[in-house]
């Protein structure tokens, strides 16, 4: 697993989407607001240096008590 932003920002405007879907709303409008959320989302990320928390191994012989 990486800690990049890719599945978040693709889950917020794929989101956005199925919203605009959901209210009968136009359903370009809605498709250009989830691509933009999408693409600023990583953007903002990459350029901040935004990483996600990543699951690491659990090494058994280093315990604490």
């Amino acid at each position: 697993m990486r800690g990049d932003i890719y599945a978040l920002a693709a889950m917020a405007g794929a989101s956005v989407v199925v919203i605009g879907r959901m209210t009968s709303l136009p359903t370009a409008l809605f498709a250009i607001l989830g691509g933009v959320l999408c693409f600023a989302l990583r953007y903002t990320a990459i350029r901040r240096g935004w990483q996600l928390p990543v699951a690491g191994r659990s090494n058994p012989d280093q315990r604490q008590s």
